[in-house]
């Protein structure tokens, strides 16, 4: 098994280590040992400074994929100066965007100062935390372009989450204040950029040399790499804004309900992991088919994931809802009306994946313009439609309103995929079995329990709803070499 391969396995292991281990620190850890404002503030907290930290770093993160193999070629030695460049743009543009926040935090502050007057008091917090989440994503992004893609992975993926939960338990065993609490969370992500440094210099693959340092920087493209990290930074940051609007304007009035709201957001996420995987996986043939004017291959492969993340994501989207009650009986009181948002976030999620890998499609091909207006059309469209639902309809707004943008933007995909390059991988069985998947989380959302016992009523409808399913999967044949697989 080649170095790519195994990296890839080790990834997926960690992959789904981490979504367990992040399943029980939100779902079972943070509800009980955190109080709802506390929860609020320490989410809120962390997206308005993940938005930040988009934009803090100026693109920094692709331009050390993009642009460190061909330094390298040109110069083997590359290695002893490449470092510098990047700690010295990452203090540039830290300097920069720092200077921005400090002239517009009054106005973000009064958002607060009213509704949501813990995080006003946190609100000092939210820079050191973005400096912090952008220098481990630089530093992970320079690991990856050393093709060390795996202790990345083990340090984000898990063993940060570990420490989120140890962290937490000591919080509610009053062995810490709650002070210290937010200074060790927001700190968790510079823990796991220094530990990753250590690591990569015991490989010495981190190197100082000062000698030639000035000749070597004018020898950079600065104006290719400024317009290659505004380009990605734009696409960043609104990619990260449509997820996190809603959460950040939740937050203007209230913390409580930003637990809520993103506990349903986390389980709907789930429904996204396949999706999230086969992106990985498929990348690197997509952008190798697109050099080679392969399209046909690349046709193959979206409608490959079209078919495939349907059944995958409906048969998780159906077991969220037949579950739903289950996990929720595991939450304290003031999580019980989860259900209706987690349904609603749910469908969001579900055509995010049922549409396919379209997204890499747009933005790893010579599309990614088209994609970048796109992204911006949706963005301040979200802007402007939570702002005004939210205060009007809380959390049941915004929900809709996630739903609503995801069909939207995945419809205008669809179309751009349409247009350019004449792909069409929807079939009418594709939209039956769609029309399934809603129909049955509808029956499941809205009919009674039939048994007392929840955990037997949970059983049940797994076996029966999710049978009636894959039934139709297989009538429709939707994937026929996996039932094919399953036959032998």
């Amino acid at each position: 098994m080649g170095i790519i391969q195994r990296q890839g396995v080790k990834n997926m292991v960690i992959l789904y280590s981490g979504i367990l281990i992040g399943a029980i620190g939100t779902l079972f850890i943070q509800p009980h040992c955190l109080l709802l404002s506390e929860l609020g503030l320490t989410r809120t907290l962390y997206n308005v400074s993940f938005l930040l930290s988009i934009a803090l770093p100026f693109g920094l993160p692709n331009i050390i994929i993009k642009t460190y193999q061909q330094y390298k070629l040109k110069n083997d030695t590359i290695a002893q100066y490449f470092f510098q460049f990047i700690l010295f743009y990452f203090l540039l543009s830290s300097i920069f965007i720092s200077f921005f926040h400090f002239l517009t935090k009054p106005y973000i502050g009064n958002l607060y100062n009213q509704k949501s007057q813990l995080f006003y008091q946190y609100i000092s917090y939210v820079l050191p935390q973005a400096i912090f989440i952008a220098f481990n994503s630089v530093i992970c992004a320079y690991s990856q372009a050393l093709k060390k893609s795996t202790v990345p992975s083990f340090l984000n993926d898990f063993i940060a989450r570990i420490i989120a939960i140890l962290i937490t338990v000591m919080y509610f065993n009053q062995w810490i204040s709650f002070n210290t609490y937010l200074v060790l969370y927001i700190s968790i992500f510079l823990f796991t950029a220094i530990a990753l440094l250590l690591y990569l210099s015991h490989f010495n693959l981190i190197q100082f040399n000062f000698k030639n340092t000035y000749r070597f920087f004018l020898s950079i493209n600065w104006k290719e790499n400024f317009k290659i990290g505004l380009n990605y930074c734009i696409i960043s940051f609104t990619s990260f804004g449509i997820r996190s609007i809603d959460i950040i304007i939740i937050s203007f009035s209230s913390l409580q309900n930003v637990a809520i709201y993103t506990t349903a957001l986390f389980l709907s996420m789930f429904i996204e992991v396949p999706l999230n995987a086969i992106e990985r996986s498929s990348l690197a043939k997509i952008t190798e088919h697109f050099e080679n004017k392969q399209i046909n291959k690349v046709y193959e492969i979206y409608e490959s994931s079209v078919k495939h993340l349907v059944v995958l994501g409906g048969i998780v989207f159906i077991g969220l809802n037949i579950n739903a009650d289950l996990i929720i009986s595991f939450l304290p009181r003031d999580y019980f009306g989860l259900k209706v948002f987690i349904f609603i976030l749910g469908i969001a999620s579900f055509i995010n994946v049922s549409t396919g890998i379209n997204n890499t499609l747009i933005f790893y091909t010579n599309l990614y313009k088209s994609g970048l207006i796109l992204l911006i059309s949706i963005f301040t469209l979200g802007v402007f439609t939570y702002s005004i639902i939210i205060p009007k309809y809380g959390l049941l707004g915004a929900a809709c309103v996630t739903a609503s943008l995801s069909i939207l933007y995945n419809l205008s995909k669809y179309l751009l995929l349409l247009k350019v390059f004449k792909f069409q991988p929807f079939t009418k069985s594709f939209f039956f079995l769609l029309l399934i998947s809603l129909g049955i989380s509808s029956i499941v959302f809205y009919v009674p329990a039939i048994f007392q016992n929840i955990y037997l009523n949970a059983i049940i409808n797994n076996i029966v709803f999710i049978g009636i399913y894959i039934w139709f999967a297989y009538k429709f044949q939707i994937i026929p070499n996996v039932f094919l697989s399953l036959k032998k």
